[in-house]
């Protein structure tokens, strides 16, 4: 696969001076699909790989709960 350079700007980092936390891009443009650019109107997505992005971010809270519960303990 080639992936090119992506040219992407949030406001992220606003967010993380205040709380800690984490960005991540989860590839969702089939070439079928990659027609349009993100935040297009028409732009259409691949949704097979939305169940993907779903359980990392559940993951991601399962184990966030689980550290904040052994830190609590531990103190």
């Amino acid at each position: 696969a080639v992936y090119r350079p992506l040219m992407v700007g949030e406001d992220m980092a606003c967010y993380l001076e205040q709380v800690p936390g984490a960005m991540g891009l989860l590839g969702v443009a089939a070439p079928a699909c990659a027609v349009y650019p993100h935040h297009h109107g028409k732009f259409d997505l691949d949704e097979s790989a939305l169940p993907f992005g779903a359980a990392l971010m559940a993951q991601m809270a399962i184990v966030g709960l689980q550290e904040n519960k052994s830190s609590r303990e531990v103190g």
